[in-house]
């Protein structure tokens, strides 16, 4: 009597046949005998490794009973290609969740043509393949990754890309969901839950490489977390097989992580932050639209070298520019200076303006510090800006106008300065701090001519991350004066 592996060998390979339009040998090595509770998925890529090599492509020509299985087994040849060199044991989870899933709608596609046996496939097969196994070595083979795989269909040709974006979710807004205890919502969806709800992503031609890495509002996200994910985001594309990266994330710190990740970003590969404004339980939730555009923003080759840069509503933003500038509106991210860079319409990015130019790259910390933020406000009259003295390695101070600040605060700016590095901004947040046109006592180059150094058209809130990031390297007081003097500017 056949093993249930072997039965489950024959009803996919009796699906490879249709695909393929020939007919496939099952696989015969002991050791596929021996894995009597291996899942559906594990036959698949035998069965797709025996002939795979020269009609892979012809695997774009089967066509589902609906769009979702379509559009979920072009995923999985995506990663397919993407894997072929790689064992299973060592791909990412959300790629082996990606096969396990297509395998088990293609079983049930299966089943509508060729009835098999109760329990064989479909029922239970998720569960049973998360208790997966590893692939036996005999029965790998390394074969050659494509660089693209097509088909021709009457007059509509389909191809397969070999793009692949790299996703990395942080939690916030666009994953959260309500809580039964306190009626709120709470970062609770996986990365995996985020992209399950862009069905679009399937038939995008990118391959996604999937990874849940904090799961937290954006408000509690640290310098810790940011330096972690920006190392992890250096690995994954000096590996050499992903064409940009997306995080997702709380919206509330969506511009200082955007302009945090670019200091620290070296590399060609563009880096896009998005979120959401409205949380997945409200009517017309933007994560989505959100997250699809953000993926075809990484992936487009006309925004290599851009850095990293934020997309939500459809436009793309660079870091340095972008502000987040309503506290509800789906339309609250905007770059009031300039406006986007680009626009996503009809699946494509359509650039407006150039690739914008790049901020100064600082290496990564070796030291803690810690930068204090002062807002000069109506009436000040210094006392809070001296417990400052002592208590912090740096200031920036969030000016009125072009920098300007009350008479009362030149003298404690003036000894701060003697010791830490000061900065001067603009609380206006759009427009730069000048540096020679008013002169009484308190204006910009008074305060200039003290030893406060100028932060240019940086937010006060750039600007204290671009110190702290000096500052965390171990940069002296010169080296901080010469960083914000080119990247003024620049």
């Amino acid at each position: 009597m056949p093993t249930p592996v072997r039965e489950r060998e024959q009803l996919t390979l009796a699906l490879f046949a249709d695909l393929f339009s020939q007919t496939l040998e099952p696989p015969t090595p002991p050791a596929a005998a021996k894995e009597a509770e291996q899942s559906l998925a594990h036959v698949w890529i035998v069965a797709a490794e025996i002939k795979a090599e020269e009609r892979i492509a012809k695997l774009a020509d089967f066509r589902g009973s609906s769009t979702t299985v379509e559009g979920t087994r072009v995923d999985a040849l995506e990663v397919y290609c993407r894997n072929r060199r790689r064992p299973y044991e060592d791909m990412a989870d959300g790629d082996r969740e990606t096969l396990i899933s297509t395998t088990y709608h293609c079983s049930r596609s299966a089943d509508r043509q060729q009835p098999a046996e109760p329990g064989m496939v479909g029922r239970n097969h998720l569960d049973r393949a998360r208790a997966w196994r590893p692939m036996p070595d005999s029965l790998r083979e390394p074969l050659v990754r494509p660089r693209s795989a097509r088909s021709r269909q009457g007059s509509r040709d389909m191809t397969v890309s070999v793009r692949n974006v790299a996703v990395f979710s942080l939690g916030g807004t666009i994953a959260m969901t309500t809580d039964p205890t306190t009626g709120g919502v709470v970062p609770a969806l996986s990365a995996h839950d985020l992209l399950a709800a862009v069905p679009a992503l399937a038939t995008s031609g990118i391959g996604l490489k999937v990874r849940d890495f904090r799961r937290l509002p954006g408000a509690s996200l640290t310098f810790e977390d940011l330096t972690a994910l920006s190392a992890a985001i250096t690995a994954e594309l000096e590996a050499g097989d992903v064409d940009g990266v997306v995080i997702t994330q709380g919206t509330d710190t969506i511009e200082e992580t955007a302009f945090l990740l670019d200091l620290h970003h070296g590399h060609e590969q563009p880096v896009v932050v998005t979120g959401a404004m409205r949380n997945p339980t409200l009517p017309g939730a933007d994560g989505p639209a959100n997250l699809h555009a953000a993926v075809l923003a990484a992936a487009d080759p006309g925004l290599r070298g851009a850095g990293c840069l934020v997309v939500l509503g459809d436009e793309v933003h660079a870091a340095r520019t972008v502000r987040k500038s309503h506290t509800t509106s789906p339309a609250a991210f905007t770059s009031p200076a300039c406006g986007p860079i680009a626009r996503v319409a009809e699946n494509r990015v359509r650039m407006v303006g150039g690739v914008p130019r790049r901020g100064p790259l600082v290496g990564v910390p070796v030291r803690e510090a810690r930068v204090g933020l002062y807002t000069v406000t109506l009436g000040d009259d210094g006392a809070l800006l001296d417990l400052w003295g002592g208590n912090c390695d740096g200031l920036v101070v969030a000016a009125f106008g072009v920098g300007h600040v009350p008479e009362r605060l030149v003298e404690g700016l003036t000894k701060l300065a003697s010791h830490i590095p000061v900065v001067l901004a603009s609380r206006i947040g759009n427009g730069p701090v000048l540096s020679d046109t008013y002169g009484f006592p308190g204006s910009e180059k008074d305060l200039l001519g003290r030893g406060l150094i100028g932060a240019g058209d940086l937010s006060p809130y750039q600007a204290r991350l671009l110190l702290h990031a000096l500052l965390a390297q171990g940069a002296d007081g010169a080296a901080v004066r010469e960083t914000f003097t080119t990247a003024s500017a620049r």
